[in-house]
């Protein structure tokens, strides 16, 4: 069964797709990894669902390692199983699944366990990279806040951030992103990045829905609080 593209998505719509078109955009550069998510993916039956052609993953959200992808995948699967509204997130992936074709020199055999870890032989829990949230400030502003003013923005700021995911995430901690679920669990850190306001408004355009951003009374973003799922060179590109 075949469904039409809706353009209006709903918050938690867009988080969910954007994280998916980042595994597919990692699934296109990882043959083994591709083959075991595609038939993850065909064992939940869902109903595919045409894409329009602009529904494109951020490099922002995109796994960059074997390890990243498997725990956003086991995290994604979990969620859209959970969340049959999903409708957009779950037709995207089922269109693509089946019209996946595994290439001539790929060896069968890796697929059929639950949890994608072990199906491409990584036997024990990956790891957890250290993740960290992403603040960024206008450099006039800070030049005027105190130390303690500095600290309780910043962390007024990430509470915001976690605030909107933890809604996303119907207010379960673990239905968090794994990236966001270890910044609230390890005790990872915030970087802060001074930038102009243009920069600002820069960062504000790249960046996907997990963000938290204040304006001023001239209608410019003056501070930025960026997602722990979120890579950190999105802030670094706009910076260099």
């Amino acid at each position: 069964m075949n469904t039409v593209y809706r353009p209006s998505l709903t918050n938690t719509e867009t988080w969910l797709l954007q994280h998916a078109l980042g595994l597919l955009a990692y699934a296109a550069t990882d043959e083994a990894f591709a083959e075991s998510f595609a038939h993850h993916i065909q064992a939940y039956n869902w109903y595919s669902l045409k894409i329009s052609a602009d529904a494109t993953a951020t490099q922002y959200v995109t796994p960059r390692t074997l390890t990243d992808s498997i725990r956003t995948t086991n995290w994604l699967l979990q969620q859209l199983d959970d969340r049959p509204e999903v409708t957009v997130a779950r037709g995207l992936l089922a269109t693509w699944a089946d019209s996946y074709k595994q290439p001539k020199n790929l060896v069968l055999g890796i697929v059929g366990l639950a949890i994608i870890g072990p199906t491409l032989g990584i036997l024990d829990t990956p790891k957890k990279k250290k993740t960290k949230m992403q603040i960024v400030i206008d450099r006039q502003l800070l030049a005027t806040l105190s130390p303690e003013e500095l600290v309780e923005q910043t962390h007024n700021i990430s509470q915001a951030v976690l605030a909107k995911e933890l809604r996303l995430a119907r207010g379960k901690l673990e239905d968090l992103h794994p990236d966001t679920a270890d910044w609230c669990m390890a005790g990872s850190g915030t970087k802060l990045y001074p930038a102009t306001k243009a920069e600002l408004a820069a960062i504000d355009d790249v960046a996907d829905t997990l963000h938290y951003k204040i304006m001023n009374e001239a209608d410019q973003v003056i501070a930025l609080g960026i997602s722990p799922s979120t890579q950190d060179s999105l802030v670094e590109d706009a910076l260099n």
